[in-house]
């Protein structure tokens, strides 16, 4: 848990010098007093006076911890004694225009290795106005950004005009010359890159930033070769010089990011979508491969592909992981991991015929899904306190109303208040089967299903084989209609 520091609001009056001065030489004369906590202060011009929450950065997920209020333009706060190393986030707040555009909020990520930090930036651009005061990991961290974006924004221009060469050699702006010029210089600059990676590594071997810039580490991509050898050679190479081994780097989002580029190099537009997901098979295979030896690791990656790819709905390719990967963190058949389920879940195909089970309905009942005589029967997993249920489920409901195929709504609700979940019933007038089996996915007809989020919906034929299972209300939808044909 983060401690937050409530510190007296003149303090936000001195200067900025006596600030600074102040924070060191207590850190000098009084070390005991922070000895069991890291202060964290960041200095925010054109600050918001809104909440900020902080919290840890993990992977593509941000895990909030807090919020506080802060002073005019100083946000502080401590990191206790013993809480983990790695990247850790600020969520400041959107801008105007943001918020009108419905863009993410600006933020401010640091790295936490048992040490204190002092920024200071600007509401507005965060990175680029960044100035680490007092954290010799950030100040490496931050300088080792600044400098990368130029070299990524220079490669990518130089990298443009050699494809363009390529494709228009009849150009008379490009001529031979100038194409050996422009190779050259991105050859050039390639190397500096690395020589600038590699100085770090020698400077400072022991921080966590080092760690984190390490993996940025790239093949050597010679622009006399053309695009598509200089994309064979990335993909032969990406995995040469980096490490996949270091569980501490969970704990930041450059292994996810690393993995998304790789799997990035084998999309091409020119490809049909079954073609596609075949090459996205094979780049998955190898990331999997090249991540395999530290287990925790291996399975932060896979889940990661997971959750990206059931957003997205590409279920051949997560039936893809399913069918070749067991995860590493072990479990058994009355406590599954998130990660079991939802490889366990893809394995429950169409064809394959869904657990039995009886459960209590609302009237106090008994219902079978064996006694269910119906054409179709949809199962839907939910929750009151679930916000996609509640929306999901008035369309649903108006739909059942209306239907004109035989199907009938098996509603499982995991809440564990069942006087809620009756209330939350009654007050809609849902009157399909309810279902109620409480304990969230602790359940025996939850574990059965893999369920791990809500709602999960398994459409189901009358001898209880699955038919589809829709991600959504509008995937439900289709199903009925491919029924109705």
């Amino acid at each position: 848990m983060i401690i937050f520091v409530d510190k007296a609001k003149n303090m936000a009056v001195f200067k900025r010098v006596q600030v600074y001065f102040i924070f060191n030489i207590l850190f000098l004369i009084v070390p005991e007093l922070y000895s069991q906590s890291f202060r964290i202060e960041a200095l925010v011009k054109d600050l918001p006076g809104d909440e900020v929450v902080i919290g840890a950065v993990r992977g593509d997920r941000f895990n909030p911890a807090d919020t506080v209020m802060p002073d005019p333009g100083r946000i502080v706060f401590e990191i206790p004694e013993g809480a983990h190393i790695g990247v850790y986030r600020i969520i400041l707040g959107q801008t105007v225009y943001a918020s009108v555009m419905n863009e993410p909020p600006q933020k401010i990520d640091f790295i936490f290795n048992n040490d204190s930090c002092l920024f200071e930036t600007d509401f507005n651009h965060p990175v680029d106005s960044m100035k680490v005061i007092y954290s010799k990991e950030n100040k490496i961290w931050y300088d080792f950004k600044k400098k990368e974006d130029v070299y990524q924004k220079e490669l990518n221009d130089l990298r443009g005009q050699i494809n363009y060469f390529d494709e228009n050699s009849d150009d008379k702006y490009y001529t031979e010359s100038k194409k050996k010029e422009i190779i050259k210089k991105y050859n050039s600059l390639q190397k500096q890159r690395a020589h600038f990676i590699n100085t770090i590594e020698q400077k400072h071997p022991d921080l966590y930033a080092t760690k984190i810039i390490r993996m940025y580490e790239e093949p050597f991509l010679d622009g006399n070769l053309t695009e598509s050898k200089r994309k064979m050679t990335y993909r032969k190479n990406f995995f040469k010089n980096i490490d996949f081994t270091d569980k501490s780097l969970i704990n930041s989002d450059v292994y996810t990011k690393k993995a998304y580029e790789y799997l990035m190099s084998y999309t091409n537009r020119k490809l049909t979508r079954e073609q596609q997901i075949d090459e996205l098979n094979k780049a998955v295979d190898i990331i999997l491969d090249n991540t395999k030896s530290d287990p925790e690791v291996s399975d932060f990656i896979v889940d990661y592909f997971m959750r990206g790819f059931e957003m997205l709905g590409m279920e051949k390719l997560l039936q893809h992981i399913a069918g070749k990967y067991t995860p590493a963190v072990p479990c058994s058949s009355d406590e599954k991991t998130t990660l079991q389920r939802r490889i366990d879940l893809q394995k429950m195909l169409p064809g394959t015929e869904v657990p039995p089970f009886s459960l209590v309905d609302i009237d106090g009942d008994t219902i079978s899904l064996s006694n269910i005589s119906n054409e179709y029967k949809l199962i839907v997993f939910w929750a009151t306190w679930c916000p996609h249920c509640e929306q999901m489920l008035p369309n649903l409901y108006q739909w059942y109303l209306n239907r004109d195929i035989d199907i009938e709504v098996v509603a499982i609700s995991v809440d564990s208040d069942v006087d809620a979940w009756k209330q939350f019933i009654e007050d809609r007038g849902y009157n399909w089967i309810n279902c109620n089996e409480p304990g969230k996915w602790d359940g025996n007809v939850t574990k059965e299903y893999n369920v791990y989020a809500t709602p999960t919906m398994f459409l189901i034929d009358k001898d209880n084989k699955i038919i589809s299972k829709p991600i959504d209300f509008n995937q439900f939808i289709d199903s009925v209609i491919e029924l109705s044909k």
